[in-house]
């Protein structure tokens, strides 16, 4: 077992055999510290080399000493072991000369009531304390090897292509979040993003796994027949135990996952025990879902909004923060059920050009057609304050005025600033103004070019492919084809 003096030998041997060892024993001791007499005096000389920057060896210290009997110690340091955890045993040394200065302090107190004693007993009490907190710190020379093995590699990076799976919204090989109130159609959009990128070949296979729906509702969305259709491409996984999923997710993160889009339906049911609430346990199933992507998968999870306090424009991700910030883009989804319109609005955008994108499902074809995003908002009542507007243009001996438009909305009851902001939104895509000079005000004319009719067919019960009729359309007495967008609403 190691006598305080061996240990001071010990010391003192490894830092003749290695003097870079003295720049961090230095730190800790000073030459008091050392019990022998001998070894004080030989750590004395060390350190004024140290300071003139003269070599820790034994020739110097030897000829500096001038002492045969110091001399003979000296051979005896260099007879030891040097260790290579000197800095451990420097606290050893450290330890027992701080605890000598307490206890000849505090002898000296039971004879003399001194408060500088007691001041003093206090600073070595707090150096023996933080002694605890000293620690040898590694050379960053030594993490070499481990930087290697982590550094990002150049050539990788450069060979990176950047991807859409869905132009301006869905980037491959990241994780997205769509996170949206119950019955939105998180599910329904994103099987129809789904189908939509199998049948562009833009990932080999998808891996959806359903925890929410059931049979029943897989059936009445017709999820089967693009299962049917996809064959081995769409492995829909539904119905399992969370046990077994916890399986299935285990084997994906030892799996190579390039070109690989794996959906989380709805990401609640793969918390594991977890609460969605706490960021700890979020951040848990986030590190899954970005192992999946370091992997080389595309990852969606689709999620809950929150129950807004007054309108859907206040909707935002239900629980802790760590859903948002571990994942790379996020959308909200809104539903406007006049239009049918499903509306992404980004949240987050980290990787991608993203921008607030609206669709309408078609569920003959399981596809997302994109359009309009004012037309996706407008609600019914909008769409009867914009056709009351073209019919009144149209219908006008002159072209009207703004307030003369705005005065008539109002005498039929609609209200003024759900008016007004109709007038606003359609200038130039329904209608256009101009201002004469004559009478120094702006009058309004129908825009013929991007008008939009809308009409319904029904029994399409059949339908797989896009239904045309020619209809003619009464436009201030002339009839025309010219320019006019013909949207079949189902």
């Amino acid at each position: 077992m190691f006598t305080v003096l061996n240990i001071e030998k010990a010391i003192l041997s490894s830092i003749l055999f290695n003097p870079e060892e003295f720049e961090k024993i230095h730190k800790i001791l000073k030459a008091d510290d050392f019990s022998s007499s001998a070894h004080q005096k030989i750590f004395e000389v060390m350190q004024k080399l140290y300071d003139e920057e003269m070599p820790i060896v034994e020739d110097f210290i030897s000829k500096r000493l001038n002492d045969s009997k110091i001399n003979d110690v000296l051979i005896d340091i260099l007879s030891a072991n040097p260790i290579s955890n000197a800095l451990v045993y420097a606290k050893e040394i450290k330890k027992d000369s701080l605890t000598r200065q307490i206890q000849q302090l505090s002898s000296k107190l039971q004879h003399q009531f001194d408060i500088k004693i007691i001041d003093k007993i206090s600073e070595l009490k707090n150096e023996l304390e933080n002694l605890k907190f000293v620690k040898e710190l590694k050379s960053i020379d030594e993490m070499n090897s481990l930087f290697e093995k982590y550094d990002l590699n150049y050539s990788e990076v450069e060979n990176v292509k950047f991807e859409y799976l869905i132009d301006n919204l869905l980037v491959k090989n990241e994780v997205t979040m769509f996170a949206a109130r119950s019955n939105s159609g998180k599910t329904l959009t994103t099987v129809g993003f789904v189908n939509m990128i199998l049948l562009s070949s833009k990932v080999s296979k998808v891996i959806y796994l359903d925890g929410d729906n059931g049979l029943t509702t897989i059936k009445e969305r017709k999820v089967h027949l693009l299962k049917e259709k996809h064959g081995d491409k769409l492995i829909y996984l539904q119905g399992l135990k969370a046990s077994e999923f916890n399986i299935v997710i285990k084997n994906l993160l030892k799996s190579n996952l390039d070109d690989i889009l794996i959906v989380f339906d709805s990401i609640k049911n793969f918390m594991q025990g977890g609460d969605r609430d706490k960021n700890r346990d979020v951040s848990k199933v986030m590190e899954i879902l970005k192992t999946l992507r370091n992997n080389g998968a595309t990852v969606i999870f689709l999620h809950h909004s929150n129950k807004p306090s007054k309108d859907i424009d206040e909707l935002m991700y239900a629980g802790s923060s760590a859903w948002e910030e571990d994942s790379t883009n996020a959308f909200i989804l809104k539903n406007n059920k006049d239009k049918k319109a499903f509306i992404f609005v980004p949240i987050k955008m980290r990787s991608g050009d993203l921008k607030e994108m609206a669709f309408t499902y078609c569920e003959y074809s399981h596809t997302l057609n994109q359009i309009d995003l004012d037309l996706a908002k407008e609600t019914n009542e909008e769409l009867e304050i914009r056709n009351e507007i073209i019919d009144f243009i149209s219908n006008s001996k002159n072209e009207p005025s703004y307030s003369q438009i705005l005065n008539y909305l109002m005498e039929n009851g609609y209200p003024k600033m759900k008016s007004n902001d109709v007038i606003k939104n359609g200038k130039d895509k329904f209608w256009e103004s101009k201002k004469l000079k004559q009478f120094n005000k702006t009058v309004f004319s129908i825009k013929k070019e991007n008008l939009t009719v809308e009409y319904s067919l029904d029994n399409l019960d059949n339908l797989d492919k896009p239904i045309f009729r020619e209809i003619n359309y009464e436009l201030n007495g002339e009839y025309s084809l010219d320019n006019i967008l013909i949207s079949v609403k189902n």
